[in-house]
């Protein structure tokens, strides 16, 4: 026990030899590094380095290990760095067969790089336009692009779709209907409801004429309809506005008169009565004209 006691003391006590040869080592160079440590008379020793000391060294062969513990081990540094040792472990084996683990630690000096210094002193920069597990994503540009690309699906949609959709059939008012309209009207002037201030009954044959001469142009265009239910249809079926608003502001009045027997002046049941008059005459002409030059054609 005694044996053994010195031995590890002698070991605490021992600083590692320098290695041999040049202090200062290039990358790749060879460095034999010698340890001697005193052990107990009839053990021997065993060196080996575990594989966490080879990041930096690494040992070429066994260790060679002479009489008296003298332990030399060649060693080659694959990267630079100031002097420093590595630890091994040594087991010391007794005659008795029990074994005692010590750490052995071997000099390294200092390794340089085989590149030349860089005297630029200029910091590399981080790659660009590089996709990795560390590049970062700015989402607000990933949502823009998704909105921009969105609203061109959208947008293209809606141009197929007008595309592809039917143009509305050209308005175009019977000649008949017209004349019959424009009878119906002139019974109304010349009847004389106006100038005695019966609003409903004259507003009743104003807006019986217009509805017919409606119906007569498009049956769809029913006079069972409300005042509002026949200008969302007509505007469906593409009456322009300018053709729309005459109409809208006499059959209001009428019924106004009719339904809320509302006194209308007869001045102003005479302008509305001019108004239809004139819807009447242009209503569906313009179209129809088109129409037949082009059957001329």
């Amino acid at each position: 026990m005694t044996r053994w006691i010195a031995a590890v003391l002698l070991f605490a006590l021992a600083a590692p030899a320098a290695a041999q040869g040049k202090r200062v080592l290039t990358v790749g160079d060879r460095i034999v590094s010698v340890v001697e440590i005193a052990i107990p008379a009839g053990s021997r020793l065993e060196v080996s380095f575990p594989n966490a000391d080879t990041a930096r060294v690494q040992a070429l062969g066994r260790v060679k290990v002479e009489p008296g513990a003298r332990a030399t081990a060649t060693l080659v540094a694959w990267t630079p760095g100031p002097a420093t040792s590595v630890t091994a472990r040594g087991r010391i084996v007794a005659a008795d067969g029990s074994v005692r683990t010590v750490p052995l630690r071997f000099g390294v000096p200092a390794v340089r790089s085989v590149l030349p210094k860089d005297t630029s002193q200029l910091k590399p920069k981080g790659p660009k336009d590089v996709i990795g597990p560390d590049r970062r994503v700015d989402w607000r540009w990933v949502a823009a692009v998704a909105a921009l690309v969105a609203w061109l699906l959208v947008l293209l949609y809606w141009l197929r779709r007008r595309r592809n959709r039917p143009r509305p059939e050209p308005i175009v008012a019977p000649t008949d209907a017209r004349e019959q309209a424009l009878e119906a009207l002139e019974a109304a002037r010349m009847s004389g409801l106006a100038e005695r201030g019966d609003g409903r009954a004259f507003y009743t044959l104003v807006a019986d004429a217009l509805r017919g001469f409606a119906h007569a142009v498009r049956p769809r265009w029913s006079p069972d309809l409300t005042t509002t239910e026949l200008e969302r249809r007509m505007e469906r079926d593409g009456v322009p506005a300018r053709d729309l608003g005459p109409l809208r502001s006499v059959l209001h009045t009428a019924d106004l008169a009719k339904f809320a027997r509302f006194p209308v002046p007869a001045d102003t049941a005479l302008r509305d009565w001019e108004e239809a008059r004139r819807w009447v005459e242009s209503f569906g002409r313009d179209a129809r004209a088109s129409r037949e030059e082009e059957a001329r054609r």
